[in-house]
C-alpha cells in the first residue's frame, strides 16, 4: 500500500458526559482498539468545528469544545490500517446531547468510562498520556487550555 507523502492534521475529541465519564469507541481502522472519536480537519474548517463535526458524524453527539488538551504526532502508526503520518490536536469537549448513534464505520461499539478505567482500556500511547494529564489537572481543579481564535 502506498504511503501518503504529507502529514494529516486531525482532531481527537475527548467527549465528557454530564456524569464526568469519557466516551470511547471501538474503531476498526485502529484494530478495534478503544479510541476517542475524531478525524481530519477539512480545508477552511477550524479545529473546534472539526471536533463538533466529527463527534456528530461518528457518534451522533452534539459537543461543545472547551480547549486543546494536547498536541501530538505519530508517523506510520503500527495499529492503523494504512500508512499515515498524523498531527493530532486533542480537544476536550462536553457533550450537549445524550444519545449516542454510532456510524458503524469508525465507531462500531461505545462505552462511557470513568477516567481511571479509560486509561486502562485505551491502548494508544498519546490517548493514555492525555488521560493521565487530564486526571492530574482535574485533581488540581484547573486546566491549561490553549485557546484557538481568529485574529
Amino acid at each position: 500500500m502506498e504511503t501518503e507523502q504529507k502529514p494529516s492534521v486531525v482532531v481527537g475529541t475527548f467527549i465528557i458526559g454530564r456524569d464526568k465519564k469519557l466516551l470511547l469507541v471501538k474503531n476498526p481502522k485502529w484494530g478495534d482498539q478503544w479510541m476517542i472519536p475524531g478525524g481530519h480537519i477539512e480545508f477552511g474548517e477550524s479545529a473546534f468545528d472539526a471536533a463538533k463535526r466529527e463527534a456528530m458524524e461518528e457518534v451522533g453527539l452534539k459537543v461543545k469544545p472547551l480547549g486543546i488538551l494536547a498536541i501530538g504526532e505519530e508517523a506510520l502508526p503500527k495499529t492503523f490500517t494504512r500508512k499515515k503520518h498524523f498531527i493530532y490536536l486533542e480537544i476536550i469537549c462536553s457533550a450537549t446531547s445524550k444519545k449516542v448513534k454510532m456510524d458503524g464505520r469508525e465507531a462500531i461499539n461505545y462505552r462511557w468510562f470513568e477516567i481511571k478505567d479509560a486509561i486502562k482500556y485505551a491502548k494508544h500511547p498519546l490517548i493514555k498520556r492525555v488521560l493521565k494529564e487530564y486526571t492530574k489537572q482535574s485533581k488540581k481543579g484547573k486546566f491549561n487550555f490553549i485557546k484557538i481564535g481568529l485574529a
